[in-house]
């Protein structure tokens, strides 16, 4: 596997990923749950050509999910023995570790690579892929930010390490609520290449989005893809996400299982979504959305990047989110992962304690 992070400025169709971790899974289709009927798949009758081609996706994604997780467990069998290629062997577990969102082992061989490889050619990446996954554990944010942080000190000439380090850094920053050091660590990253165009771009788009923190959502009055009526008003005093996204994208595909166990899970607490839809083929959007379970409104007009509310809000890669709290004000944005649920409950959980909010 090559292990080379992604790097982090990069501006794509389909965007890159937040952290070192998720930026080699960067084009991976999300793994669901395996269909609940018992037919199989070959004798299942479909009401067209695109839910059979999801059908047999989603087949496809699972056997790999499940492959990946034999692998896994071959390797840490393999680890425990004497073997010459321990190095290569505890950098593939960290990758699938990471990739199956297995944050524990991921840790263990994160660790276990930088105390005995420390002088690898590999170790910055390790060291990316390990602040990454701690920024998924309780009480390791800070051992995550003095990790980026020592990615950059060493990465020397090696700008893509450090650029990814301080993209991922920023976005740990924002989810511990610390806007301005996340605002200065995107004009760190400016400074760590002056001149070069497309990094200027990416830095003033990121701290555009922070200045939008607190301000009101861009309102929209348009219809849903059931033809209803939809708008963000219509959920004030509800915490609402606003995600951008489409069936092609595979960092979206790899968010989806995580966007809808938060909408299971907190839907009936006062948690909405409204899904706004980049796709160009009607019929796969749908087939899509109802294989996937999800209920929540969403908006579709065939426009593909021209969608009339993604021009209105400027996306220019996707998943783009927006967490909107129970006052209607703009909370996070591009919250993707455990963060996402984390921020979730917090805000639910303060609008409780707040008699004049109604969620």
């Amino acid at each position: 596997m090559n292990r080379r992070v992604v790097a982090a400025f990069a501006l794509a169709i389909v965007p890159f990923a937040a952290t070192a971790a998720n930026a080699r899974q960067a084009g991976k289709a999300a793994v669901p749950a395996k269909p609940a009927a018992a037919t199989p798949i070959e004798k299942r009758t479909f009401a067209s050509l695109s839910e059979l081609q999801q059908a047999y996706s989603d087949e496809r994604d699972q056997a790999q999910k499940d492959s990946r997780t034999k692998e896994l467990a071959s390797l840490k069998v393999y680890l425990k023995g004497k073997i010459e290629d321990k190095e290569k062997a505890l950098a593939a577990a960290q990758d699938i570790a990471n990739e199956l969102e297995q944050w524990a082992d991921a840790k263990v061989f994160g660790e276990q690579f930088v105390t005995e490889f420390g002088s690898s050619k590999q170790i910055l990446d390790v060291k990316l892929g390990l602040a990454a996954t701690l920024t998924h554990i309780d009480g390791k944010t800070e051992d995550a930010k003095k990790l980026y942080e020592e990615v950059v000190d060493k990465a020397g000439d090696d700008k893509n390490s450090a650029l990814n380090a301080l993209g991922s850094l920023a976005e740990a920053l924002m989810a511990a609520d610390d806007i301005e050091g996340a605002r200065k660590t995107y004009d760190r990253m400016a400074a760590l290449v002056p001149g070069a165009q497309q990094i200027e771009q990416f830095v003033a788009q990121k701290k555009a989005s922070l200045e939008m923190i607190g301000e009101e959502p861009k309102a929209f009055d348009v219809k849903d893809a059931a033809g209803q009526p939809l708008s963000l008003a219509k959920y004030k005093g509800k915490v609402v996400l606003l995600d951008f996204w489409a069936t092609w994208c595979g960092p979206c595909r790899a968010e989806l299982p995580n966007v809808i166990a938060t909408y299971k899970k907190y839907h009936d607490k006062g948690f909405e979504i409204v899904g706004v839809s980049l796709d160009e083929d009607e019929q796969a959007f749908k087939d899509f959305i109802k294989s996937k379970g999800m209920t929540w409104s969403q908006f579709f007009d065939g426009k593909g990047w021209k969608n009339e509310v993604s021009v209105l809000y400027g996306v220019q890669s996707i998943p783009q989110t927006y967490l909107i709290d129970t006052s209607g004000k703009i909370y996070r944005i591009g919250l993707r992962g455990d963060a996402l649920g984390r921020t979730v409950n917090a805000l639910l959980a303060k609008s409780a304690k707040d008699p004049t909010k109604k969620p």
